[in-house]
């Protein structure tokens, strides 16, 4: 079992694997409550392969050959043009077998195919599609931090929860994709050049989780296979400080009136609660996940 943090360009697929090394804490001191800690991936190398979401191995199995991607997200639905999206996604480790994954991840995505994701991943396959920041098309351009680099932590329930800080920006000149940590840390870019919708701004922005069934049909847990639950402490997949970019160039904070929730299997399986602003730490807060089992296709 691999973990990683996502990032996907139309057909390809790049990743910061596993879950590795503290950062720094933030400012959320109530001693009441868990320690909130912000992580950055580790130095250590270890790359392993992606695949593009509909050509895994496991979906070529004639027993799964109209098999749907399981979504638990919410979706924005205003009609307008954004330029960038960020949240911070608690690091969770749920397990998986060689022919499942399981991510929590943020969109941009313009057409069918021009889309890019920023997250984490526990994923089974390792053996096909591109490597890493070996796929064409990502820039790297921060000396020590790559797509492909470890973390060390996962999450703790009722205990020290560890983050990761995602954020993907358009510039407003260029109109190039930047992947940015949150704290301005810079780790690369894809140009505008590689696009042919996605140049002039994102028609949509999600939030949220993705699984894979195994040849079974069995679904892995998404999060750390729990349902949501409005105390995001208590052991369950959650985003906070999840925030969008308009056609301001301007980044706020998400607004429930202006986002769909999107749960496309049984809600005993996985679902999504969004909660709204929580506190001023972690502002607009949801969680996710679910058990898994037999969701059904």
């Amino acid at each position: 079992m691999a973990l990683c943090v996502v990032v996907v360009l139309s057909i390809c697929l790049l990743c910061f694997c596993g879950v590795q090394a503290i950062s720094k804490q933030s400012d959320h001191t109530n001693l009441n409550e868990p320690n909130l800690i912000s992580v950055l991936p580790s130095t250590q190398d270890d790359d392993f392969d992606c695949v593009d979401i509909y050509k895994q191995p496991a979906l070529s199995h004639p027993l799964l050959k109209n098999h749907k991607i399981q979504f638990a997200t919410i979706n924005t639905t205003k009609s307008t043009t954004f330029h960038g999206a960020q949240a911070t996604i608690a690091i969770n480790g749920p397990p998986v077998s060689s022919d499942q994954y399981s991510m929590a991840q943020v969109w941009v995505q313009s057409g069918p195919l021009n889309v890019i994701q920023a997250g984490w991943a526990v994923d089974g396959f390792k053996s096909t599609g591109c490597y890493n920041a070996q796929c064409p098309g990502f820039v790297q351009v921060h000396p020590i931090y790559r797509p492909g680099q470890p973390f060390q932590n996962i999450s703790i329930p009722r205990g020290t929860q560890y983050v990761f800080d995602v954020v993907i920006t358009q510039e407003p000149i260029n109109g190039n994709w930047w992947l940015v940590e949150r704290n301005n840390l810079s780790i690369g870019y894809w140009p505008k050049e590689l696009f042919n919708h996605l140049g002039d701004g994102a028609e949509v922005v999600r939030y949220g989780g993705t699984t894979s069934a195994s040849k079974t049909g069995l679904s892995p847990q998404m999060g750390t296979g729990s349902l949501p639950n409005r105390d995001y402490r208590t052991g369950v997949g959650y985003f906070i400080q999840n925030k969008i970019m308009g056609s301001d160039f301007v980044m706020n904070d998400i607004l429930l009136t202006e986002m769909v929730k999107n749960v496309d299997t049984s809600t005993a399986c996985y679902d999504l609660g969004y909660y709204g602003f929580v506190a001023s730490d972690v502002r607009e807060t949801f969680s996710y996940g679910g058990p898994g089992g037999s969701c059904g296709t």
